[in-house]
């Protein structure tokens, strides 16, 4: 997968517009710029009655009026649609951690007049039947920009018609499919670093491109001539827009560096199997300076580096640099020429740049000539910007470390014009200090030693300077130990005996919680002890749901061990026992019994272990699923039966909640029978562990793998084996026609 990021800041509102029953508007009573919280809306969420229209958008009388999500908000029930900018200026922000799910339309920037803004640094999933995003829509202008670690999951068209949508170098966008349209006033934008940029993935990708669509390429890091960069996949025609003009190819291809680039389309105009692709070639370029990927966040000590470009042989580079574009021509009386035909290939200037600056950089290539005087070749003209004096957080703690008990965590983030750490555990206002096993506290790095369980919580750092009165805040990374996280016994209560996670039954029919059944399984020698809950097909499911944190339980990133005891004698094309994804999406894993066992990890693709034989027998069986980050498995009985492929694929973080009893909170793929004891780890448990458990709960032996040439299934090949192979050594057991 290959990958940028620009951040700007507007003073605006949001518009989301959708279906009756009634419109909601942002109006930021109360003055947090908060989407999620409802006071902020002259008439509720949007979305949570069914759908809505919701407006956010610019009043001249409130500075910085820019809707933030402030926690994941998924669509509560029905449609609603995203407006952002209707008819006046709107910006939308879904920020890192956070995910934004709709599935209706988003239109950055709707009508005439309208001009849009979304900045998506976390998760936009926009899903469902005939759902697109669209870029600028009738007469509007939009702009979108995919951060690096963002996610846009759109999986239906795509259109450009008025604006630009840019990927960052570590953006990433999943499952394309159907009109991903380029028109003439519309720019597609990709930003590189090194060979990393954000491809488009899709699967049956129709490209359509007007006469005049524009690709821009910015390249930044570290890179050479002949250098590619896969900027499409998944395409299976290439053509001009639909009731509009073109042949299939970009009109314009511009590189703000005035480099130029081979654009390879493949397929050709109307072919293709979803395995075309669209891919850009570095050929020419004068010089290649090195510029970092935040070409908006410098920092004021830094070191101007470049590499020769496509010309060659060398006598030596001329440089400019200033903060006056002019300042770069060398018959500008002013000009700041800081390397005169030379062949050093860096230069560090004498003090420290000024901070938020844009400075322009320019390399020329003096060619040598042997036959007469060297050639000079006039380079492109790049810039970049210094960090402002306040402090800032260039990368925010990892989301979520588990670790094994008694191992050193480690919290780290990377501050710009950092002077001052203090680290927080959320829920105490009090700074941690250095003491005991803590250590970093005042440092960009916080260590907690000997962790254990109550150690872990979100942990968060405050970052100050002697240049500014402001702090910048960095995200909250989650800290766990490795352990198991739920057990569900279902002893007349869906309370989990490890956390306290509170289970509800519901009827989706209806949207209300009931009383499950439970069944009493005391007088059935081949049960678990106690209780069990029975599920009848009915769509009805037990779910978990954490608000504050949407992702847990989705540990499959890290590792997952999930395991239940299961009795049906229903052979059901769903019979899902355990899952967290999204519906309609199926981004997550399950844990099923369609008549044999299976366990599924996926995104966009999906990766399945199966059970070898039919678990409708009526009688209990143990199922569990894990991954430990590079394979999967499939345990029946404790018994290893599939393992995967190695499966190192990125995986969403679906936000839904954790169900047990069907595929999804909506109620798909229900189960019909007897389930007891849901165990839930965060890590891959150790096979013995898993058999452990099988053996205490029936008292029954058993063999962790199926090992081959045990004949006799006691778990080892010994002589007993032997005897059993002798015994049937030479042994015909042809039957041959009678003539």
């Amino acid at each position: 997968m290959k990958r940028s990021i620009v951040i700007l800041g507007f003073a605006l509102m949001l518009s989301i517009s959708g279906l009756a029953p009634a419109a909601t508007n942002f109006n930021n009573a109360l003055g947090d710029n908060d989407f999620n919280n409802a006071a902020n809306w002259d008439n509720g969420l949007p979305g949570a009655n069914a759908g809505g229209h919701a407006t956010i958008n610019d009043d001249l009388s409130v500075d910085d009026r820019i809707a933030v999500l402030s926690a994941s908000y998924l669509r509560p029930s029905g449609a609603f649609q995203v407006n952002i900018g209707d008819a006046t200026s709107g910006h939308l922000v879904v920020p890192l951690g956070t995910t934004l799910e709709t599935n209706n339309d988003v239109s950055v920037g709707r009508n005439a007049g309208g001009d849009g803004r979304l900045d998506v640094m976390g998760t936009l999933q926009v899903s469902g039947s005939g759902t697109d995003v669209f870029i600028g829509r009738a007469g509007a202008y939009g702009e979108a920009i995919i951060h690096n670690g963002a996610w846009l999951d759109a999986r239906k068209a795509t259109e450009i018609l008025n604006g630009r949508l840019t990927y960052h170098p570590h953006a990433q966008s999943q499952d394309a499919k159907d009109e991903y349209v380029v028109d003439n006033a519309g720019t597609l934008a990709f930003i590189t670093e090194g060979a990393d940029v954000g491809t488009i993935v899709g699967t049956t990708v129709a490209l359509e491109l007007g006469s005049n669509s524009t690709l821009e390429l910015l390249l930044t890091g570290s890179f050479d001539i002949n250098d590619s960069w896969s900027l499409i996949e998944g395409i299976t025609t290439i053509g001009g827009v639909t009731n509009g003009d073109g042949t299939g190819v970009f009109g314009n291809v511009v590189s703000p560096q005035g480099f130029g680039f081979d654009i390879a389309y493949t397929p050709e105009s109307g072919a293709g199997v979803g395995d075309g692709t669209l891919v850009a070639t570095l050929v020419s370029a004068v010089a290649l300076p090195v510029i970092p990927s935040d070409i908006e966040n410098v920092s004021v000590a830094t070191t101007l580096e470049w590499k020769p470009g496509s010309i060659g042989p060398i006598a030596g580079y001329d440089v400019y640099f200033g903060t006056d574009p002019n300042e770069l021509s060398p018959t500008w009386f002013g000009n700041n020429q800081v390397v005169s035909k030379d062949l050093q290939t860096s230069y560090t200037p004498p003090a420290q740049l000024p901070y938020d600056t844009t400075h322009y950089l320019r390399v020329d290539v003096w060619e040598s000539n042997p036959g007469g005087e060297d050639i000079l070749h006039t380079g492109g003209v790049w810039s970049f910007t210094t960090a402002p004096p306040t402090p800032q957080v260039e990368t925010h703690p990892q989301i979520r470390q588990i670790l094994a008990a008694g191992s050193t965590a480690q919290i780290s983030i990377v501050a710009i014009n950092g002077e001052f750490f203090y680290w927080f555990r959320e829920g105490d206002g009090t700074p941690l200090t250095n003491g005991g096993d803590i250590s970093g506290a005042d440092t960009d790095t916080l260590s907690i030693g000997n962790l254990e369980k109550a150690d872990e919580g979100f942990y968060y750092c405050e970052v100050t300077n002697t240049l500014s009165p402001e702090k910048a805040t960095s995200n909250s990374g989650r800290v766990m130990t490795q352990r198991m996280v739920a057990h569900w016994t279902f002893e007349d209560t869906l309370v989990d005996e490890v956390d306290g996670w509170q289970g509800r039954y519901i009827d989706p029919a209806t949207g209300l919680e009931e009383t499950p059944v439970y069944v009493d399984l005391i007088e059935d020698v081949n049960a678990i002890d106690g209780k069990a809950i029975e599920f009848f097909d009915d769509g009805k499911n037990v779910q978990i749901h954490d608000p504050a944190d949407p992702d847990y339980f989705s540990f499959h990133h890290f590792g997952i061990t999930v395991s239940c005891w299961i009795k049906t004698d229903v052979v059901n094309g769903g019979a899902t026992m355990l899952s967290k994804q999204k519906a309609n999406a199926w981004d997550g894993w399950s844990l099923r019994n369609p008549n044999t066992p299976d366990f599924t990890i996926q995104r966009a693709t999906e990766e399945t272990v199966v059970g070898p034989e039919s678990l409708t027998d009526g009688e209990w069986h143990m199922v569990t699923g894990q991954y430990d980050g590079r394979f999967i498995k499939l345990y029946v009985d404790a018994t290893l039966v599939d393992v995967s492929e190695e499966n190192v694929e990125t995986l969403i973080l679906p936000g839904d909640a954790l169900v047990i009893g069907a595929n999804n909170p909506d109620g798909g793929g229900s189960f019909d029978g007897l389930i007891d004891d849901v165990r839930v780890w965060n890590y891959a448990v150790d096979p013995l562990e898993i058999a452990r458990i099988y053996s205490f709960m029936t008292g029954e032996s058993v063999c962790t793998e199926l090992i081959r040439l045990d004949l006799n299934g006691d778990c080892v090949v010994d002589e007993k084996d032997l005897m059993l192979f002798a015994g049937q050594w030479l042994r015909d057991n042809t039957v041959r026609p009678q003539l």
